[in-house]
């Protein structure tokens, strides 16, 4: 595998370095954006922190916002926002055991109109429905469809001393993940994974696959599937899309660094391509097989028929899924091609970004970050909205055990949280071009289960 700083390199041009430089190292204490207020009523009991100094009020006082939480929540965030950032806040309190009383008693340095959107984001539809009146603060579903039309502002200068953007805080690749053209769009908020989803109805011998596995376990696994099902049995349903994750580097000790081979192919195109014929044609088998099937004999899809045995989905479905197969599902790990090699996570990151037309970028900027990368912020939300599927962008031990603690999703994140470091970044969107034209192109690949050839060309994908 790649050495941590040999990887980097990889990923971060010189413009880059410099840009990041203004943003995860300048960590210079800044003065509270808002004025001290008379301190709240509280015990004698209760030590309150130093309070920062004093500044100018906000140049505003109302945001709009659109995000994937209900408005009591968003105004707890904003109260917990004023005490911490106005030295009302007492050291030994968390955001698990913060007093909500408490914060109901502190004034709110700004109002916020809150907009509920899924925990997945805003679309461009929606976006583009709202016109002038743009929320400030928005969780987006497609990043570069935002940039693209002019959406959202560019942060880099806003985040340059905020000390949550730092390395000791926040994983940078998540943060780097978000740029565009050298500007900074996004802030992470949090991630997802793609998974292999497990109907316990179809374990053979009632022992199902064990989450970390190699790509022969997996095969011998679907293979005894198949063999103790009925014919009607679809084994993993949509196989094609395990491609793009199927990936390590042939005869080498390298692993990929990038969605669907990317930045390899820029690197060295004929080896990058040689790898992903690999993987295209080891799937193509699979099929030829009748292992992996896209529907039912009757055309429908063998998930919402029950009648598939594996497919793969996001980590942030777990809950959807969940609630239609109870108490069926099991998860395993997309293994690499290579049992010897490692499986990295490949993550999609959420980004909440800044409206362009926005009246206090500084404002808002800070009030994301802080709501997406402060560990109070973090323990709070999760105990007011816990969701399910998610893992933190942050590397606080405290953030990462509440979800280690959750009962369908810990153990998967007790895998990944000392991995993150290693992540494969997924297109930065849910909705993206180059997404959509992967499962297009993969789509027309395996289209004729009898085909001896499977062909998915780098440079269609890349240069068309």
């Amino acid at each position: 595998m790649l050495d941590l700083r040999k990887k980097s390199r990889k990923y971060i041009s010189v413009a880059l370095i410099f840009a990041l430089s203004l943003m995860v190292f300048g960590c210079k204490k800044k003065a509270s954006d808002f004025p001290s207020v008379p301190t709240p009523t509280t015990s004698e009991e209760t030590v309150i922190s130093e309070t920062t100094e004093t500044s100018v009020a906000p140049s505003v006082d109302k945001l709009k916002v659109a995000l994937p939480y209900d408005q009591t929540t968003v105004n707890y965030l904003i109260k917990l926002y004023y005490a911490k950032n106005n030295g009302y806040w007492d050291a030994d309190d968390t955001g698990l055991n913060i007093d909500l009383e408490y914060l109901d008693s502190l004034p709110a340095p700004f109002s916020v109109d809150s907009v509920y959107v899924p925990d997945d984001g805003i679309s461009l539809d929606t976006l583009s429905g709202f016109g002038s009146d743009r929320p400030d603060i928005f969780l987006v579903n497609d990043l570069n469809g935002a940039v693209e039309h002019g959406y959202c502002a560019d942060l880099s200068s806003s985040l340059s001393e905020n000390s949550l953007v730092s390395p000791d805080n926040v994983y940078v690749g998540t943060v780097l993940s978000l740029v565009k053209d050298h500007k900074q769009f996004g802030i992470p908020h949090y991630c997802s994974i793609p998974l292999i989803f497990g109907n316990a109805d179809y374990v053979p011998s009632g022992v199902p696959l064990d989450f970390r596995c190699s790509i022969d376990d997996l095969e011998d696994y679907m293979v005894s599937i198949k063999e103790n099902a009925d014919e009607e049995t679809v084994v993993f349903s949509r196989g094609y899309q395990l491609v793009p994750y199927f990936t390590s580097y042939e005869n080498s000790n390298e692993m990929i660094n990038s969605y669907l081979l990317e930045n390899e192919y820029s690197s060295d195109k004929y080896k990058a391509q040689s790898e992903l014929n690999t993987v295209v044609d080891l799937v193509g088998n699979y099929y030829v097989d009748g292992v992996f099937a896209n529907s039912n004999e009757d055309g429908s899809d063998p998930v919402y028929s029950r009648n598939c045995a594996l497919w793969i989905a996001s980590s942030s479905e777990i809950s959807l899924w969940s609630s239609y197969y109870p108490g069926k599902l099991y998860f395993v790990q997309i293994p690499s091609l290579k049992a010897s090699d490692k499986s990295v996570p490949y993550l999609t990151v959420y980004p909440l970004c800044v409206s362009s037309n926005c009246d206090n970028v500084d404002l808002a900027s800070d009030f994301a970050a802080f709501i997406s990368l402060d560990t109070d912020a973090l323990l709070l939300t999760d105990r007011l909205e816990h969701k399910v599927g998610y893992l933190p962008v942050v590397s606080a031990a405290g953030v990462w055990d509440t979800k280690i603690a959750d009962e369908s999703f810990g153990y998967i994140a007790s895998v990944y949280e000392n991995e993150m470091n290693d992540a494969v970044y997924c297109p930065n969107v849910t909705n993206n071009v180059l997404r959509d034209n992967v499962e297009l192109k993969l789509m027309d690949c395996y289209n004729d289960n009898e085909a001896e050839e499977f062909k998915l060309s780098l440079a269609d994908i890349y240069e068309n």
